[in-house]
């Protein structure tokens, strides 16, 4: 609600499957939410008509934006840096799906009702003038769509995808800045543990003051190792 969601009235018809999309949004609730993200945790008011003028110049409205803290900075990098995480994604997606903006970092989450009436894509850029793109896709009657939609690849992610080629195309690249008081630890890229020699693969990955893995990963090694 902080973030900009009013739809969800009664919280008694709401539980743990909230988290998997159990709640209808629109798409400006969204944006006002995914927009918190790309402003480092502040929620800006949306406002259509920023200022009114007459033929001569003169103004005759001009609106300002009000801005809520409703993350901390640290919070919204993190969920940001989970959403630009591209590798992360590879083995659902593949390594140059439609959520990949090329010269451009960009976090983005697709959306998918199980019926498929339902298709989502929303992502943001960063820097001065962040960019920020809802996309829903479905029918008017809320009958199902093709079953053979898939969310990361075509639908809704395919026009995320234009849209922001287009609104980035003269904009210079931009990283989330890293806000004080988190930690980068390298961790096993199977387990998120503190690696040990056996690990296959390592990361870095962010962490909260005292919320990073203190116990090491314990794996033996594969089998052709062993006879070596």
């Amino acid at each position: 609600r902080q973030m900009g969601i009013n739809s969800w009235k009664d919280l008694s018809n709401y539980g743990l499957s909230l988290t998997l999309g159990g709640g209808e949004v629109t798409m400006t609730e969204l944006a006002s939410v995914y927009g918190a993200l790309a402003n480092d945790g502040l929620k800006t008011n949306l406002n259509p008509i920023i200022k009114v003028t007459d033929y001569k110049g003169r103004v005759l409205e001009n609106n300002h934006s009000q801005t809520t803290r409703v993350l901390s900075p640290q919070t919204a990098f993190l969920i940001s840096d989970i959403l630009a995480d591209n590798a992360a994604r590879t083995p659902a997606f593949g390594p140059s799906s439609a959520l990949v903006i090329p010269n451009h970092f960009v976090s983005v989450k697709t959306g998918t009702a199980q019926d498929k009436r339902d298709n989502w894509t929303a992502g943001y850029s960063f820097g001065d003038n962040p960019r920020l793109a809802i996309v829903w896709v479905g029918n008017n009657d809320n009958s199902p769509m093709s079953p053979y939609l898939e969310s990361g690849n075509t639908g809704a992610a395919a026009i995320w995808h234009n849209l922001m080629v287009k609104l980035l195309a003269d904009k210079p690249d931009a990283k989330p800045g890293r806000p004080e008081n988190l930690v980068a630890v390298e961790v096993c890229a199977v387990n998120g543990l503190l690696p040990c020699d056996n690990c296959p693969a390592t990361r870095w990955e962010y962490f909260l003051p005292n919320t990073a893995p203190t116990q090491k990963c314990v794996m033996e090694k594969k089998e052709e190792e062993k006879k070596n």
